[in-house]
C-alpha cells in the first residue's frame, strides 16, 4: 500500500523531513510577508469586465477626469445640504476644495455637478476628485490622506455641512481596513479555541500547540506561493483571512486525527514504531480522502466568472493541499522524534486502569462521550431505514 511506504519513509527519514520543513519556513517567510503587496484592493477588479456595472463606470470615466492608474478609480465627495442656502455653501466648499487641491501633490482639482434636490428641499452635491498619483499607486491607499485634506479645508473655510468621501477607491479602502480589523480578532480567537479544545482532549498543552504550529508553517508556505500567483492573477485581500481560517479548521483536524490514532495505538499495547506506522497508514488514508474532497469543493469555485471567487477557490484549494501535506509528513516526523513525550505532562500510564485519566472530570466527560456515541450508534442501527427516509 502507498501509505505503508509513506509510513516507512517518514519513520526512516524523520529528521530530514523536519529539516526540509524548517528550510521551507525560512525561505517562504520572506515572500509570505510581502504577499499583501501583490493582492488586489480594487473592487472593480472583482467583477467580470463585461458586466453592466463595470461598463457603466467606464462610460462615466469618459466624461469625468479620473486617475491615470485606473480609469474607474474616481474618489467622489458627497456634500449634503438641508436647504437652498446650504446648497450654495456646499457648492462654494467644492470650489474651495478645487483651489486647495492645486497645491496638493497627486491632486489636480475637484469638479462638481449641479445640486440634486429632493421634494423635501434637501439634497446633495457630488464632487469628483481628479487625481494623478502615478501608475504604481492605488488611489484607494490615498483615502486617509484625501479625507484628512477635506477635513483641513472644512476647518479652514468654516464649512460645517456633512461630507462623505466615497466612490470605488474609498469603498475599497474601507473594505480592506474593516477586513483587516476582523482578521486581527478572528485569527487569535481561532488559534485560542483550537489550543483550548485540543489541550482538553489530550490533557496536554504541548500536544495542543503542535497542530496550530504545523499549520502555521503550512500557511507561511501557502502565502509564499500566493505571492508568486499574485503577479499573474488578481488575488483579493480578503483571501488572506479565508485561507488562514480554513487551513486552521481543516488542517488542525487532519493533525489531530493522526495524533489521536497514534495515542490509541499506544493505549492498545503497541510499541512506538508500530503505533506510529498504524497511525500514518489508517489515519493518513482517511485524511487524504477528506482533504481531497475539500480541495475539489474549493477547486470548483474556479469556474466562477466572478474573479474574487475564482481566485479565492484556487488559493483555498492550494492552502488545504499544503496543510494536508504538512499533516501527512511533518506531524508523523515530529511523533517519530519525540514519541509519547508529545503528550507531556500526561503520561501514557495515566490511561491505564486506575490512572489519572480514568478518574475525575476528564474520566467523567470521557464516560459521557462514550455513552452518547454508544447510544447514537445503537439508535442509528435500529432505525436506519427511518433515518434514511427522513434524510432523503
Amino acid at each position: 500500500m502507498i501509505f505503508d511506504r509513506l509510513a516507512d519513509g517518514i519513520q526512516n527519514h524523520a529528521k530530514a523531513i523536519v529539516v526540509v520543513w524548517a528550510i521551507i519556513l525560512c525561505f517562504a517567510g520572506y515572500f509570505a510577508i510581502q504577499a499583501g503587496d501583490v493582492m488586489s484592493y480594487d473592487v472593480n477588479d472583482m467583477a467580470p469586465t463585461d458586466s453592466e456595472s463595470i461598463i457603466g463606470i467606464q462610460v462615466i470615466s469618459e466624461h469625468f477626469p479620473t486617475s491615470t492608474v485606473n480609469e474607474t478609480a474616481t474618489p467622489i465627495i458627497v456634500v449634503y445640504f438641508e436647504n437652498e442656502s446650504e446648497s450654495a455653501a456646499a457648492i462654494q466648499f467644492l470650489d474651495d476644495l478645487n483651489e486647495a487641491a492645486k497645491d496638493v501633490e497627486g491632486l489636480t482639482g475637484v469638479a462638481h455637478m449641479d445640486p440634486m434636490v429632493s421634494s423635501q428641499g434637501d439634497g446633495i452635491v457630488l464632487g469628483y476628485m481628479m487625481t494623478d498619483y502615478g501608475e504604481d499607486v492605488y488611489v484607494s491607499t490615498k483615502t486617509p490622506e484625501l479625507r484628512e485634506f477635506i477635513a483641513e479645508v472644512k476647518e479652514a473655510t468654516g464649512f460645517t455641512g456633512d461630507t462623505y468621501l466615497t466612490g470605488t477607491p474609498a469603498i475599497s479602502y474601507d473594505m480592506e481596513h474593516n477586513a483587516l480589523e476582523d482578521v486581527s480578532k478572528i485569527d487569535p480567537f481561532t488559534v485560542l479555541m483550537i489550543l483550548l479544545l485540543v489541550g482538553l482532549f489530550f490533557r496536554s498543552f504541548v500536544t495542543s500547540a503542535v497542530p496550530p504550529m504545523t499549520i502555521g508553517v503550512a500557511f507561511v508556505a501557502t502565502m509564499a506561493v500566493i505571492f508568486g500567483l499574485g503577479h499573474i492573477m488578481n488575488i483579493f485581500f480578503i483571501t488572506n483571512m479565508m485561507i488562514l481560517v480554513s487551513m486552521m479548521g481543516a488542517g488542525c483536524d487532519y493533525c489531530i486525527f493522526i495524533i489521536a490514532r497514534y495515542r490509541e495505538e499506544l493505549r492498545s499495547g503497541r510499541d512506538h514504531h508500530d503505533a506510529l506506522h498504524e497511525a500514518i497508514v489508517w489515519a493518513g488514508e482517511s485524511i487524504t480522502i477528506s482533504g481531497a474532497s475539500v480541495i475539489i469543493g474549493f477547486g470548483a469555485l474556479t469556474i466562477c466568472k466572478y474573479s474574487m471567487i475564482s481566485t479565492m477557490g484556487i488559493c483555498l484549494a492550494l492552502g488545504i493541499l499544503i496543510a494536508l501535506i504538512a499533516a501527512l509528513t511533518l506531524i508523523p516526523a515530529i511523533l517519530q522524534l519525540v514519541g509519547d513525550r508529545i503528550f507531556w505532562p500526561t503520561r501514557m500510564d495515566a490511561y491505564k486502569e486506575g490512572g489519572k485519566a480514568t478518574k475525575g472530570w476528564y474520566a467523567w466527560f470521557g464516560r459521557l462521550g462514550d455513552r452518547y456515541f454508544h447510544r447514537s450508534a445503537e439508535f442509528s442501527i435500529k432505525h436506519a431505514k427511518a433515518i434514511a427516509i427522513v434524510a432523503i
